[in-house]
Parts: structure tokens; C-alpha cells; sequence
């Protein structure tokens, strides 16, 4: 029965990542083929460079290919080059979720969303089920997810995946109400189990979180939304109990692991907001204690509490957009730490649109980003946690248009400041950078001829240097012979600084032909040069280019 399920799993796991309506399968537009062939042929030359970056020629050859039967997607992918060649995976890469009404089967490579403390869309390999028949809606699966602890230093060791432990997960939501007004329980098992013969270099975990989610909408403008999520995380199943623990816990072995390594912790967010059409406030707490871990969802920070203050407005018939939020941050929720951080937090954006001609956009953010997904194993000390302040401009106006000329000119502004807020002086990533660009694309409608200058500078400035580019360019593009050829050209030239010394020159061109003579057939050019003259690092020149082919099956 279980080589049965798996077999079933292997065949609908090369549909396309969307769900598909199984009556799908009745029509006949639904079965086809289409994809395509492409051979290519790459050739590269360095002058001055102390180690070449390409082979001086070689050849790819690719294809890809979609099956469709019915509500099912099969595709391939092969690629050839003169070092190596790969196949794709379907198994690996792909999943299916087919649905009748309001069934909905998940098959192979799934992900799915719980609440952002319990299970926030991990990818898992395996088998779910969603019924949403009415206001009662059920889900549950079970798979095996990828262990991120698998993967050694890449700073120092190189990126390498490592034997370890089969990492297991099951998960269910009962979710009753309707999109406004809902209350939603949850929990989410995972757990590492022993491979037969490999010795691991990391000591087998185990987690259980519970969540639940309400959300409740009073007066037709007053909303009222939670997340609570609670987490019993065990570092090593196989660490010593002490023996008063054992009494305490006996009967709860069947559920999870407990022992000297499991710590029990809470986090969640409570959200109370008023909205009425287009405006909308809300005041949000947020907190997550110390030692919180989810092993379904990505890295979290824990030992953080937030207030915040958010807002949403639109004016001027939709043409002028506000959006903000502030509010303050605080750790050392537990009294554990020598001292205790606390920082003003927020972000602001404007966005206005009086007309086609004029647009503009305001963005500004001083929250930490979080986008660690794991933890790097064997040397912790080069993990680094920073925060940034970004502000940035854009502007896009359209200076004429008629009948025989177009122009305009877009404008960017940049400037930010991100804080190593490690305690590794070493790596200190400490740095500011601003800087602004200018272009201005004219079109020749008569001759179909686009011209586009460019101007732009940046600067970046370090602990103990800082750096300076000038820069200006031109990209012309101009179709010929009905649109069946297209051709591009583009040109900068830049001028760099170091310490507001001269650190030499920069350039780069580069040359694109495409030549389309019907739907199947394609044929593209291109060529690319690059000269950088530098004085505090070694000079180097590089030719570059490739010619392809390109078949299209439909």
C-alpha cells in the first residue's frame, strides 16, 4: 500500500506548482505538447586577469518540453554544456494540487500556510488533504521537509550537503467562519528520524507547535485579529531526563520528546484596527519570548517585543496613497541579558499618480530584516545580524508625446545605512551608500529608433575606505524588416574614486541581435566587452559573446 501511494505521488508530482481543476480532463484543449530546442556557442577571451572566469569556447544545448493531460502538467529540462550536463527532477522540484469543488488533494512537493508562528509555507514532500466545504474547512499533511542544518560552513569549508536525519513533519488546521471572521486552531509536529548506516554530525531535533488565529469584525469597520502560537522545542532526542522531569511528563512520550534539552516557549501578535473603505489604522503588539523555534516555519527572532502604530490612506480619488508605520522594539524579555536595547521602529511610503504623465514614489524603512532560513552548523560565529535604513526615490515623467516623438525621464534616488550589530569585529559589514540615476529614453516613432542616456553615481562608504562611481551611457535598440530583427546596443563609461583618490576607469559595450522570421524560428547574436583600468586592484580586459539557436514546438 505504501509503494502504491508514493507511485501515485511520483506520477502527479510533475504537474506545474498550481492547483488544477480535475474536470479539466473532459476537454480536449487540455492535451497538448509544447516546448523547444536551443543550441548555442559561447567563446571568451581575459587580458590581464590573474584567472580566466569562462572557458575560452564551448557549446550548450538545451530543451524543455510541457506535457499537458488534462489537469496535469509534465515538464522536462535537459541541458548539455562541454563540462557537464543535468536532467531534471521532476519528483524533486514538482508537485500537484488537484481539486474537485471543494476537495483539494496535495501530492509531492506541496507548500502551505498555517500562521506565521506555527507553519509559514516550508516546502514539504508528501501527501495533504483541504475540504472546504462551507465554514468548516479542515487541512492536514504529512511529508518530509529538507534539513537546513545539513549544510556545512560555507565560509570556510565550502557549500556542502552533509548526511543527516530523515526530518519528518505532519501538520493540521480546523479552520470554522468566512474570510472576515474566523477562528482557526492548529499544530504542527516535526521530527528527525534515524537513516540507516550514516552517521550524523548533528544531534537528531524534535518540535511540537500549537497555534491558533482569530479574527473578528465588529460594527462593519472595527476589526480585531490574534496569532498565538506556543512551541515545545527538543535540541537532542536523545539527551539524559532528569528523573522528578520523568514523572511529570510520562504520559506525554507518545506526542514529543522531553528531556534536558526542550525548552517551552510562547510567541505571538495581537492586531486591533479600524477600516473603512479606502482608510485603514491599526495598532499591533507584537512578541515573541526567548527561546521560541519553529522548525516549520523560517528563522524567526525571538527575544523581541514590538508596538506599533499602523496606517493606509487613500486621497484624491486613489491618486495620492499613504502608508506608514512606527512604533518602538525592545529585547531581554527574560531579564537574561547585561543589558537590555530598545529602538525606535518604522517605514513610510508615498505613492502619487495625478496622471499618465507624472508619477512618484516614497519609500522609507528602518526595520531589522530577517531572511535566515536554518542555522549554519558548524562555526555559529559567522552569523551576522544587521539593520538597515533604506530610503529611496522614484519619479517617472512623461515630457511630450505625439504623434512623431516620445520622450521622458525617470529619476532614482537611494541612500542607506546598515549596522553590524554582531559582536565579531571581523566581520564588521558596517557601511552607508547613497547615490542617484537619470535616464532619458527619446523615441523616433517614424524610424522606430529609441535613444536612452543615462546618468548615475554612487557612493559607498566603509569603516576605513569609501568609494565613488561616475558613470554615463547610451543604449540605442531599432527593429528592422517588419520587426523580425531586432538589435540593441548599449555603452557606459564610468570614472571610480577610492579615499577621493582616482582608482582608474571603467567601461563596458555590448551588442544584442535577435532575428525572428516566423513563430518557430529563432536566431540571436551577442557580443560583450568589458575594460576596467583599476589602480588599487589588478586591470583587466574581457571579450565575450555567444551565438544561439532557438526552435519553438507548439
Amino acid at each position: 500500500m505504501k509503494s502504491f501511494i508514493w507511485s501515485v505521488c511520483f506520477m502527479c508530482s510533475v504537474s506545474s506548482l498550481f492547483g488544477q481543476d480535475v474536470s479539466s480532463f473532459g476537454q480536449k484543449e487540455n492535451y497538448n505538447i509544447r516546448g523547444g530546442i536551443q543550441l548555442g556557442y559561447n567563446f571568451y577571451e581575459s587580458i590581464g586577469a590573474t584567472q580566466a572566469r569562462f572557458a575560452p569556447s564551448g557549446y550548450s544545448i538545451s530543451a524543455n518540453a510541457n506535457v499537458q493531460i488534462g489537469a496535469i502538467n509534465i515538464p522536462f529540462n535537459v541541458h548539455f554544456t562541454q563540462l557537464s550536463g543535468s536532467i531534471s527532477s521532476p519528483f524533486n522540484l514538482y508537485g500537484a494540487s488537484p481539486y474537485y469543488k471543494w476537495i483539494k488533494v496535495h501530492l509531492g512537493n506541496r507548500s502551505l500556510t498555517f500562521s506565521p508562528y506555527v507553519y509559514a509555507g516550508r516546502n514539504f514532500n508528501g501527501v495533504g488533504l483541504e475540504l472546504t466545504p462551507g465554514k468548516f474547512r479542515m487541512t492536514a499533511f504529512q511529508g518530509k521537509l529538507r534539513n537546513l542544518l545539513a549544510v556545512s560552513d560555507s565560509v570556510v569549508g565550502g557549500a556542502l550537503v552533509l548526511p543527516n536525519y530523515d526530518r519528518k513533519i505532519q501538520g493540521v488546521k480546523l479552520d470554522f467562519g468566512n474570510h472576515t471572521s474566523f477562528f482557526e486552531i492548529m499544530g504542527v509536529r516535526v521530527k528527525d528520524e534515524y537513516l540507516d548506516n550514516i552517521e550524523s554530525f548533528t544531534s537528531p531535533q524534535e518540535n511540537l507547535v500549537l497555534g491558533t488565529a482569530l479574527s473578528l469584525k465588529f460594527f462593519k469597520r472595527v476589526v480585531f485579529q490574534m496569532n498565538v502560537g506556543g512551541s515545545i522545542f527538543t535540541g537532542d532526542q536523545n539527551a539524559r531526563r532528569p528523573e522528578d522531569l520523568t514523572q511529570v511528563v510520562s504520559g506525554f512520550d507518545d506526542f514529543h520528546t522531553i528531556n534536558a534539552t526542550s525548552r517551552f516557549s510562547f510567541a505571538g501578535d495581537a492586531t486591533l484596527g479600524y477600516h473603512y473603505k479606502k482608510v485603514r489604522f491599526d495598532v499591533k503588539y507584537r512578541r515573541v519570548n526567548p527561546f521560541y523555534y519553529s522548525l516549520a516555519t523560517n528563522f524567526i527572532q525571538n527575544d523581541i517585543e514590538n508596538y506599533t502604530f499602523n496606517g493606509n490612506l487613500s486621497l484624491l480619488k486613489s491618486k495620492l496613497r499613504l502608508r506608514g508605520s512606527f512604533g518602538v522594539q525592545n529585547d531581554n524579555l527574560s531579564n537574561h541579558k547585561s543589558f537590555t536595547s530598545f529602538r525606535t521602529i518604522g517605514s513610510a511610503s508615498v505613492t502619487y499618480f495625478p496622471n499618465e504623465k507624472f508619477n512618484l514614489m516614497i519609500n522609507y524603512s528602518n526595520y531589522q530584516h530577517e531572511n535566515q532560513s536554518g542555522l549554519v552548523a558548524v562555526n555559529d560565529t559567522f552569523k551576522i545580524l544587521t539593520v538597515t535604513n533604506n530610503f529611496i526615490i522614484n519619479g517617472n515623467y512623461k515630457w511630450f508625446k505625439n504623434d512623431h516623438y516620445e520622450s521622458s525621464v525617470s529619476m532614482n534616488v537611494f541612500s542607506n545605512n546598515v549596522v553590524d550589530d554582531t559582536d565579531f569585529r571581523t566581520f564588521n559589514n558596517s557601511f552607508s551608500g547613497r547615490g542617484f540615476s537619470v535616464s532619458l529614453p527619446f523615441t523616433i516613432k517614424q524610424y522606430e529608433l529609441t535613444l536612452s542616456p543615462i546618468f548615475n553615481v554612487n557612493q559607498y562608504d566603509f569603516s576605513t575606505y569609501d568609494t565613488k562611481r561616475t558613470s554615463i551611457g547610451l543604449t540605442v535598440t531599432k527593429p528592422f524588416f517588419s520587426k523580425k530583427l531586432s538589435v540593441s546596443v548599449n555603452g557606459m563609461f564610468g570614472n571610480n574614486t577610492f579615499n577621493d583618490l582616482n582608482n582608474g576607469t571603467n567601461a563596458n559595450a555590448s551588442l544584442n541581435l535577435r532575428y525572428r522570421p516566423n513563430k518557430k524560428h529563432q536566431v540571436g547574436m551577442r557580443l560583450f566587452f568589458f575594460d576596467n583600468q583599476n589602480i588599487t586592484n589588478p586591470s583587466v580586459t574581457e571579450f565575450r559573446g555567444n551565438i544561439i539557436y532557438g526552435f519553438i514546438l507548439k
